[in-house]
């Protein structure tokens, strides 16, 4: 059993995950609906759709979709296409994020650090514009980032313009918009702020917390394990399995997390 949570296998897996997720998403618009109900429920399939392809784009900003540099950026720049946001920003402040996290003016993540709730919302949907001022401002952009950037959106708006010929714009916004809000609140509020709570920048296992269980853990992935993949960055989310904290169901059902102490 041991031997399936390698590498190797991760890599396997997860390509055939970020297939599944382009296709699916793609799939979805030619799908039929008929009234409020159907519309609800493809916005929250598609929500979490776009979550797992976050997660997966994630993978290969740690060089967990491929074995070179190359196979991981075409990786994660296919499994972005349901999102509608280019892979480049994310990829470059991601590492910052590592580099110094809950650091002030070094980590590009703390956007998301917030003294109200309600300041939320408008933060979690700004990060993805949040990232290229934040390259630009620190200077990190360049005309490779830049190029890039324009193709990625070139691409979209073909991709999706052949789609919106055949199905619609309507059928398009109507559930892309509202599912990318929510997935915004999704990724950002339990994986991104709630992680990162009390912002220490002491140890490197004070820095950010786990959940517990294995429920979460397949649910998101292996995002759930956000210390252990902290301390251990070069591991995939398969690889991280042995650091999954085995609590009963009723905790798991909870989303019990380990807050400060490791």
């Amino acid at each position: 059993m041991k031997n399936l949570f390698t590498k190797q296998n991760s890599i396997y897996v997860s390509r055939i995950i970020c297939l599944l997720l382009v296709i699916s998403s793609t799939g979805l618009y030619f799908t039929k609906l008929d009234g409020f109900f159907d519309y609800f429920i493809e916005i929250l399939i598609r929500a979490y759709i776009l979550f797992l392809c976050g997660v997966m784009g994630h993978e290969g900003s740690h060089g967990n979709l491929g074995k070179n540099k190359a196979a991981n950026e075409w990786w994660s720049r296919f499994v972005f296409i349901p999102i509608f946001v280019p892979n480049a920003p994310f990829r470059l402040t991601h590492r910052y994020h590592h580099a110094f996290t809950n650091i002030e003016g070094k980590d590009p993540d703390l956007l998301l650090k917030i003294d109200s709730i309600w300041q939320f919302p408008g933060r979690a949907l700004a990060m993805p514009h949040h990232w290229v001022f934040w390259l630009k401002n620190n200077g990190y952009w360049s005309k490779k980032l830049t190029l890039e950037y324009i193709l990625s959106y070139v691409f979209y708006f073909t991709f999706y313009g052949i789609i919106a010929y055949l199905v619609g714009v309507e059928r398009i916004l109507y559930v892309l918009i509202p599912a990318q809000a929510l997935n915004s609140f999704i990724l950002w509020y339990p994986f991104a702020i709630k992680t990162h709570e009390g912002h220490s920048t002491g140890k490197q296992e004070t820095r950010s917390h786990d959940y517990y269980g294995e429920i979460l853990y397949w649910l998101t992935l292996g995002l759930s394990l956000h210390r252990a993949h902290h301390l251990y960055q070069r591991k995939s989310w398969l690889e991280l399995y042995p650091y999954v904290q085995r609590v009963s169901l009723k905790e798991q059902i909870k989303f019990k997390r380990d807050i400060i102490k490791p």
